[in-house]
């Protein structure tokens, strides 16, 4: 597995192709590139974050669980998309679980070097800005859901999945087993 993340390899990555050279090496200061087995728990609720990372592969799920002990996936994350960003970027504890359900290669950055990216790059900010209004829109569609009949629910899960397991944003893409 290679060890090193070039600053071509993150600018190839749409959420991060506005930035400059200069400000891709920052992001990539003292990286790390991690494979994870299916499974796996990335980040824990109420965990103390001070990275991020970028999912280069792979397909994870966010998860939170009741007070009756009862699992909330509250969104899955594929390749390209952001984990963690929220504890970076309000220093508050993570928000959620982060399990694995596929093998997962991940790029992990140093919370500290985004910010100061994030601080001096407005691209960079209206992206984050766009990731979380998406990631709102997709929960407020998916709660909008929850009161309509199995079948339905069932067929936008499966939508859903399928979108999230596709680069393309495919409602009809193979999903992983």
């Amino acid at each position: 597995m290679p060890t090193a993340f070039s600053v071509q390899e993150l600018q190839a990555i749409p959420f991060f192709s506005a930035i400059n050279e200069q400000d891709a090496a920052v992001l990539l200061d003292r990286h790390r590139l991690v494979e994870v087995m299916p499974g796996q728990t990335l980040v824990m609720e109420a965990d103390w974050g001070e990275n991020l990372m970028v999912v280069i592969s792979g397909l994870a799920k966010v998860r939170s669980y009741n007070a009756d002990g009862e699992e909330s996936v509250l969104s899955l994350v594929g390749a390209g998309e952001l984990l963690g960003e929220l504890s970076v970027l309000d220093g508050d504890a993570r928000s959620a679980d982060v399990v694995t359900l596929s093998p997962v290669k991940l790029l992990k950055l140093q919370g500290s070097g985004f910010q100061r990216v994030l601080q001096a790059n407005m691209s960079l900010a209206l992206g984050i800005a766009r990731l979380e209004a998406s990631r709102l829109r997709d929960l407020n569609r998916r709660f909008g859901v929850q009161k309509s009949d199995a079948t339905t629910r069932l067929l936008d899960a499966l939508a859903y999945l399928a979108r999230k397991s596709s680069a393309e944003d495919n409602p009809l893409a193979l999903m992983p087993p």
